[in-house]
């Protein structure tokens, strides 16, 4: 069964937010924040639980990039755009190990997995 995650580009400022996992998962190290969707909750429900509980940040979702599913890790990856509302950067869960917030040129030298297309385009444009 594929597991539903959500994955939030969170922008503040023209930065976006990244986390590094402690263990890498495939291939994947750095990362955008997000999860998997508990049972009960919507894509936004999600999300905004996710980037709260990995970066302290609160966040309001803008618009959705799209989906892909990603095969390798068995995940559907539902992709969205957040605007920053609040809070200071603080890692929240043991399987992160750092989180700031990132230049464009910087996500595309730290990310360790192929950027959504949708997402990279956006990101080439800032």
């Amino acid at each position: 069964m594929e597991n539903n995650v959500v994955v939030g580009i969170v922008e503040n400022d023209g930065k976006f937010l990244m986390i590094k996992r402690v263990k890498k998962e495939e291939k994947l190290q750095w990362a955008f924040p997000g999860g998997k969707i508990e049972e009960g909750e919507t894509e936004k429900e999600a999300l905004l639980r996710e980037i709260f509980e990995e970066t302290n940040v609160k966040a309001t979702l803008t618009r959705k990039f799209g989906e892909r599913t990603y095969a390798p890790l068995n995940v559907h990856l539902n992709y969205w755009l957040c605007n920053y509302e609040d809070g200071q950067l603080k890692i929240k869960k043991d399987e992160i190990s750092e989180v700031k917030w990132c230049l464009p040129e910087e996500v595309f030298k730290l990310a360790t997995s192929d950027i959504f297309k949708p997402v990279k385009k956006y990101l080439s444009l800032k």
